[in-house]
């Protein structure tokens, strides 16, 4: 999957930066609501590179937080990472393409 340098969500531009890695623990996507910004690590701490499948999903649980913080969801983490694996299998194994035709 490219990763996309920004995305529309709602009303907002958000910016996605790929860095290295994200301090503070074993994460491989991060949000930061207030900053309209979505972090997305090469990697792991302690690890080697992230598969492209780990990263692809990573950004898709980041974007679920992202639109439900901004409706003033609090959901579980546990919530938001079964949706966003379930969703990432249906839509890739599927081939889903969600653009408009034309």
């Amino acid at each position: 999957m490219k990763i996309p340098a920004k995305l529309k969500i709602g009303v907002h531009e958000v910016k996605v930066k790929r860095v290295q890695k994200i301090e503070g623990g074993a994460l491989i996507a991060q949000v930061h609501v207030a900053m309209n910004t979505i972090n997305v690590a090469r990697q792991i701490i302690g690890s080697a590179m992230l598969p492209e499948s780990m990263i692809a999903e990573g950004l898709l649980h980041e974007i679920i937080h992202y639109i439900l913080l901004q409706n003033g969801y609090g959901v579980a983490e546990k919530m938001v990472a079964s949706l966003a694996a379930g969703l990432f299998q249906v839509i890739r194994e599927n081939n889903l393409d969600f653009r408009k035709l034309k």
